[in-house]
């Protein structure tokens, strides 16, 4: 018995791995891939109907695990990033099961519009500030130049 719950536990773990793997590439970027990953990760936790109590009970605390600790490390740049991808622009790996799903995907995309201009207006003001800089900076030193 112990074998084979051992067994699942591995096949079970295995499934994840490339999830994990996906996300620490070093040549990569990766943001594009924390929400898609996230959701990924929960469907590989689902139960199956046949699985055994033991299992069906280590993939709900792993699923919680997860849930905690990964769920609020999606932050507004992670979804923007997707939304910038081509692959993931739709949001198709958000499910949409539930009324409470649906009513975040809709939510969600009304965000990505306001969390794209506000970034937008911050990278806006880094740039005048810059521009504000040097011209600042060109102006001493041609004054301490003529001097």
């Amino acid at each position: 018995m112990n074998r084979i719950l051992n067994k699942e536990i591995i096949d079970l773990t295995k499934s994840m791995k490339e999830v994990f793997e996906a996300l620490e590439k070093n040549c990569e970027p990766t943001l594009q891939l924390v929400a898609p990953s996230y959701y990924l990760l929960q469907r590989k936790l689902q139960a199956i109907l046949r699985e055994c109590r033991s299992i069906t009970l280590f993939q709900a605390k792993l699923s919680k695990q997860i849930d905690d600790k990964y769920w609020t490390s999606v932050k507004a740049i992670h979804w923007i990033a997707c939304f910038l991808d081509p692959t993931f622009k739709s949001l198709n790996f958000v499910p949409q099961t539930t009324c409470d799903d649906s009513k975040f995907k809709r939510e969600l995309m009304n965000d990505l519009d306001k969390w794209i201009l506000d970034e937008m207006s911050v990278v806006e003001d880094k740039l005048n500030a810059l521009t504000t800089t040097t011209s600042d900076n060109r102006c001493t030193i041609h004054i301490q130049c003529m001097f």
